[in-house]
């Protein structure tokens, strides 16, 4: 996320047999002011199978001029990245 300027948290999701989960959430573009949208509904992107939620956003993985997530926050939705079980915290 700070390849691209944005800030983002990340939230502890406890499954229900007890298993931790990290979710990401884009919270801002630094030097911009971005509104969010409340007409919009907030959109969870779930990666691949052998991936994790950096490979939304992480720029080694092609010429993309901006990753999705992103494109999505900056139009006004309220945007969380997800990672499976077995993910590690980045």
């Amino acid at each position: 996320m700070h390849h691209w300027g944005y800030t983002w948290e990340a939230f502890k999701v406890t499954t229900d047999d007890a298993y931790v989960l990290t979710t990401f959430r884009i919270t801002g573009k630094k030097g911009h002011q971005v509104e969010p949208d409340e007409s919009l509904n907030p959109v969870m992107l779930m990666h691949g199978l052998a991936c994790d939620a950096t490979s939304w956003v992480d720029p080694s993985w092609g010429p993309v001029t901006q990753p999705l997530p992103l494109r999505l926050f900056d139009r006004g939705f309220d945007v969380y990245m997800a990672s499976n079980r077995g993910t590690k915290y980045c």
